[in-house]
């Protein structure tokens, strides 16, 4: 319980805790609070399939990050694969696959391109199952990504 004798905390003492502290018996004596709302089964369902979905995307982020960390360990030659706008597309793979990099460099580049490619099938086969779920729940909300982001706090509903 924060103390009133602080000057930050006499506002919030004086507007949330008082008044919670004299309202709050009043309401269990009356059957006043409310119920704990639990999600049912179809939305538990839904949200593990998107946590499942940005499982993936967190993975693959975290395995770009790391092509990019070896790829700066050159520095000449990586300097016009700077200039392309996906390094990962398609023209950015064959540049890539061109880069004159150490043995071990290249065994990391191809695993972690192989990786993403492996990852990508998974992203899509969540997406796909997460559209399935959301239509078969037709007339009920539906979830969106608000941001680019994929974290849980990110996702919203709407009617």
């Amino acid at each position: 319980m924060p103390d009133p004798t602080l000057h930050t905390d006499i506002k919030r003492w004086r507007t949330e805790i008082l008044p919670s502290l004299r309202v709050s018996p009043r309401c269990r004596h009356a059957d006043l609070l409310p119920e704990a709302w639990a999600p049912g089964e179809r939305a538990r369902e839904l949200r593990v399939a998107l946590r499942e979905g940005m499982f993936y995307v967190r993975l693959r982020t975290m395995t770009k990050n790391r092509i990019v960390t070896v790829l700066d360990r050159y520095p000449e030659q990586t300097a016009q694969l700077k200039k392309l706008g996906d390094l990962f597309g398609k023209a950015g793979r064959v540049q890539l696959a061109q880069v004159n990099v150490s043995q071990i460099d290249r065994i990391q580049i191809d695993r972690g391109l192989a990786f993403i490619g492996d990852i990508d099938v998974q992203i899509k086969q969540s997406e796909t199952r997460i559209r399935a779920m959301t239509k078969a729940r037709a007339g009920r909300r539906t979830y969106r990504c608000r941001r680019s982001s994929l974290t849980a706090s990110h996702w919203q509903t709407r009617a």
